[in-house]
């Protein structure tokens, strides 16, 4: 900072301090401002390929002004291509314009005599030896001085979700210099030329994404809709197919797809297009790869059934799990379930074909006429291999049935699988993703504790899967004391939940936590929780991904058993002051192990199912507090998640 400008702060200082102490002032008037000032030369650099309907802002315009800041005033915009534009187009541009304010910088003071001071009800104040505390009274003098601020003048800001499409824009402007009344007004046409380029669209899809064209018809697929960052009223762009061009062709104006009349099939064909979808205005390109959420064309001889799903189906569901079927007794499973893809499908054994058959059409399995049962009970795990009869494609399912061959009928138990374990010692299944990591060391950000942890969670624990260690999380940091600013998720791998699509399943997200160490802040409210998200589409960065909060649908049980609770509890001891109102020293949760439980039921039909623990902390500045082992906004102890269906 220059000698000039800290003088200029150091008087500011002065008069606010002099103007608290004084008990009576004098004021001067400040005179002699430019004045009838004649602006010249206004000039914008021009914005070009600028994107449609986005955020702008141009940079201060140069001017001839006599050193004298102005006001600015958009009057108008025109398009080259429609004329002057309707003056909704304004309503999301703003200018910025300079404006006068004043300081008081203290010319003369003069010392005038001493009091006592009183307190606010009028009572003397003692010092610590009990005599009265006097104040100097001053005379202070100050001089009014005016300052121009420029504030960016000139400055154009035009907000995101504007009406500019792509084209040419012209802006007029009214400029009047600060010191001069609006009578000394300059408009200067066409001051700010703006260049507008189309959106690109990040996105097409086909609805419905499974399209059927037979052989001999006139089909095509229906037209595409585009995805572009934000809504668009109209857009100019045509299509290109950069694959099986020997199949199909595509109509440049509208995407529809139809046959290539040149091509013939001796079975189905299933394939994904990839397209490119090209500007009209600017020929800019974006390529789209063919994906089975975008558009699945399948060709065949004969009408066929789509869209119920994938064309294979990702999971098969017998239910329940274990059957018997009794020697001789003409017994069958139950049918295979594959509602969660395209029922079109055919059924065969990949394995123990020599013990039993299956029903191609319907998957249920009896035993093989041809085999003799020589024990009392045999478990058999049969492998059955799916085929699309759209597609021809085929995958295999393992260990989707117990089939447990008998002389005799038996009784079987319902199962429980427990088909979703991560690793808390191992960090295996879920990873850890840190938007704002604040600071904390790495002995400290979610590590794992290297000793088993309680015993609550023994029970449900299934055989083969060691006791758990725990993971754990606190926002501590020592010396200084102070917690920083926090927000790290761990996400749970996803987990293709479909495979227990019936309702004959009951599936449930299970995990325990515990919360301590909390110290709250100033006025009471907790300083950090644990917040819990669902998604279907975890992108691999939180901050892109649209998640579900969940927490209010979580019940817990303290310890494991007693009263359940919906909703995860307030993080603390849960006393003191509660501003939010939500505050239950009844519930007794601090620094307790809390068995927590999602209901998967609503979650079913999704194929990547990922659920996620947030460590949140809600101040806006490092938590500091004067405490000698150090500060912390909160630590939490997670272990043993665990996804079960359990067979009703």
């Amino acid at each position: 900072m220059n000698k000039q400008k800290l003088n200029f702060w150091i008087m500011i200082l002065m008069s606010f301090v002099f103007t608290m102490s004084c008990e009576r002032t004098s004021f001067m008037e400040s005179t002699g401002l430019p004045s009838n000032i004649t602006v010249r030369n206004l000039s914008y650099p021009s914005i070009v390929n600028a994107r449609a309907y986005s955020a702008i802002t141009t940079s201060i315009p140069t001017m001839d002004s006599d050193g004298v800041p102005c006001g600015f005033t958009i009057v108008s915009v025109r398009s080259e291509a429609d004329g002057e534009l309707p003056p909704e187009y304004l309503d999301a541009v703003g200018v910025s314009s300079a404006f006068m304010d004043t300081i008081r910088v203290a010319v003369e003071i003069t010392e005038i005599g001493e009091k006592e001071k009183v307190d606010k009800d009028g009572n003397p104040v003692l010092d610590d030896d009990g005599n009265p505390v006097i104040v100097t009274l001053y005379d202070t003098t100050f001089h009014d001085t005016p300052l121009m601020n420029p504030n960016e003048a000139g400055k154009i800001t035009i907000a995101d979700g504007n009406m500019f499409g792509e084209g040419d824009y012209h802006f007029t402007l009214a400029v009047t210099p600060i010191t001069d009344s609006d009578e000394n007004t300059q408009v200067f046409r066409d001051a700010f030329h703006l260049n507008v380029m189309p959106l690109l669209p990040i996105g097409i899809t086909y609805e419905p994404v499974q399209q059927n064209l037979v052989i001999g018809t006139d089909d095509k697929t229906v037209t595409p809709t585009l995805r572009f960052p934000k809504d668009v009223p109209s857009y100019d762009v045509r299509f290109e197919l950069t694959s099986d061009t020997d199949k199909v062709i595509i109509n440049g104006e509208t995407g529809e797809i139809s046959l290539n009349p040149e091509f013939t099939i001796t079975k189905n064909v299933a394939f994904t297009p990839s397209i490119k979808v090209i500007s009209n205005v600017t020929e800019e390109e974006v390529d789209f790869e063919g994906k089975e959420d975008m558009l699945t064309i399948v060709i065949s001889s004969e009408r066929l059934i789509l869209n119920a799903g994938p064309l294979l189906p990702p999971a098969l569901i017998y239910m329940p799990y274990a059957q018997n079927l009794v020697a001789g007794g003409g017994m069958k499973t139950t049918d295979a379930d594959v509602s969660s893809g395209n029922p079109s499908v055919t059924f065969s054994l990949e394995t123990e074909g020599d013990k039993l058959v299956i029903d191609e059409q319907t998957g249920e399995i009896s035993i093989n006429p041809a085999y003799t049962l020589d024990v009392d009970q045999l478990d058999l795990y049969p492998v059955v291999k799916v085929t699309s009869l759209v597609s021809y494609e085929e995958r295999l399912f393992e260990n989707k049935i117990r089939v447990v061959l008998s002389k005799t009928a038996v009784t079987l138990p319902k199962t429980v699988f427990n088909f979703f374990y991560p690793s808390m010692v191992n960090k295996d299944g879920f990873t850890i993703n840190a938007p704002v990591r604040g600071g904390v060391g790495d002995g400290l950000f979610w590590k794992t504790k290297k000793k088993p942890t309680h015993d609550f969670a023994d029970a449900e624990r299934p055989a083969g899967v060691a006791k758990g260690h725990s993971t754990v999380m606190h926002n501590l940091v020592y010396e200084p004391t102070r917690s920083p600013l926090q927000d790290s998720w761990m996400v749970m791998d996803a987990q293709n939940l479909t495979q227990y699509d019936s309702p004959g399943y009951d599936t449930k997200a299970i995990f325990w936590y515990k919360n301590d160490l909390v110290l709250y802040l100033p006025d009471g409210s907790a300083p950090a929780d644990i917040e819990i998200y669902i998604t279907s589409d975890y992108t691999g960065d939180v901050t892109t991904t649209e998640w579900t909060q969940v927490n209010d649908k979580i019940k817990f049980t303290i310890e494991g058993t007693g009263t359940e609770y919906t909703g995860t509890p307030y993080p603390g001891n849960n006393l003191g002051e509660d501003p939010e109102g939500k505050k239950d020293p009844s519930i007794g949760a601090y620094e307790k192990w809390l068995r927590c439980e999602l209901d998967l039921a609503d979650y079913t039909a999704e194929t990547k199912f990922t659920l996620a623990f947030r460590y949140k902390s809600y101040y806006e500045e490092e938590f500091v507090e004067g405490v000698e082992w150090g500060m912390c906004s909160g630590r939490f102890v997670f272990t043993d998640v665990n996804y079960r269906a359990e067979e009703k």
